[in-house]
């Protein structure tokens, strides 16, 4: 919540950039870069068209797999299996932290208070701020309310887990960065339907927005890829680029299961076990016990909070 208020007062105070100003810094082909929705837009735009597919993404002009935040790293291209033999959750996890890693990521924790998405955490929503480069990767349970489905929906959850990379600034190769990083996961993006499609992303509680793609695996969304333009209200420059991987999903398809309960976290436990019933009890208090009033003016006395604190200048406490 404090969160939440701190950057809803960022955005208050600060200048808006303008689409049309903003596309101009993006790293996406011209072609690509049409202007991106005003911020002040609450629905985020549905996807349009194809854009790219992996086998024409998968390499460089070349055809050799490149190995630094200049050039991706080699990594296994191995046709994931199925069921027996395939990844668990928590062996995809070191599989993301070490391939980020080895292409000059420093791999850091999630946040230490209760955030949406791993954009809300501050190694993103306030290090993509300013010119420094900042490349970076972690996991980052993410909570939604709005996804409250007492663990029956095989694939929402309130509460997920994210794996976010940034990159800073873009190195001009993140498509291919990022296709390595499921060639690490075991997975042949020769053998899978691997598509980029259009889908400008907008966050008007973080005044963030950025131009990109969701990407889609065999027909459904694991992760998504995005340009940032704006953050706190404030144009981005350099530009950073944000992969977020929806993890349950990509190890459903990896293990051959139809319910995220049925993942095999690690060996001898599911998600299902370590998860379901915080699924369950966390659902029932979101949707019919959670008293708002009270939630409400925590709110009010957070935002009142963090205007004292920037007034200050001291916009870290004040997240």
């Amino acid at each position: 919540m404090a969160a939440a208020t701190g950057m809803a007062t960022a955005v208050a105070m600060a200048p808006l950039l303008s689409p049309p100003a903003a596309a101009s810094h993006s790293r996406i082909p011209s072609a690509l870069a049409t202007p991106a929705p005003p911020p002040t837009r609450r629905a985020r735009p549905r996807p349009r068209r194809l854009l790219v597919s992996a086998p024409a993404a998968h390499s460089g002009s070349d055809g050799a797999p490149p190995s630094t935040l200049s050039s991706a790293a080699s990594s296994p291209s191995g046709k994931g299996n199925k069921g027996a033999g395939a990844l668990t959750f928590q062996q995809a996890i070191q599989r993301l932290q070490e391939y980020w890693a080895s292409v000059g990521c420093a791999v850091m924790q999630c946040s230490n208070t209760e955030v949406g998405a791993g954009t809300m955490n501050p190694l993103t929503f306030l290090r993509v701020l300013g010119p420094e480069p900042w490349n970076v990767a972690y996991v980052e349970p993410s909570v939604r309310p709005d996804d409250s489905r007492y663990g029956d929906n095989p694939n929402r959850l309130q509460r997920h887990t994210q794996f976010q990379v940034i990159l800073k600034p873009d190195p001009g190769n993140s498509q291919d960065l990022f296709l390595h990083s499921l060639s690490a996961l075991g997975i042949n993006v020769r053998e899978h339907d691997i598509r980029f499609v259009e889908d400008n992303w907008e966050s008007p509680v973080l005044g963030a927005w950025g131009l990109g793609w969701e990407v889609w695996m065999d027909g459904m969304e694991i992760t998504q890829f995005t340009y940032f333009q704006q953050s706190g209200s404030l144009p981005l420059l350099p530009v950073s680029v944000e992969i977020t991987y929806g993890l349950e999903r990509i190890l459903m398809s990896l293990q051959g299961v139809d319910h995220f309960k049925k993942i095999q976290y690690t060996e001898g436990i599911t998600y299902g076990e370590l998860f379901l019933e915080n699924e369950k009890e966390m659902s029932a208090y979101y949707l019919e016990h959670a008293n708002v009033d009270h939630i409400q003016k925590h709110f009010d006395d957070f935002e009142e909070e963090a205007r004292s604190l920037l007034s200050l200048g001291l916009p870290i406490p004040a997240f």
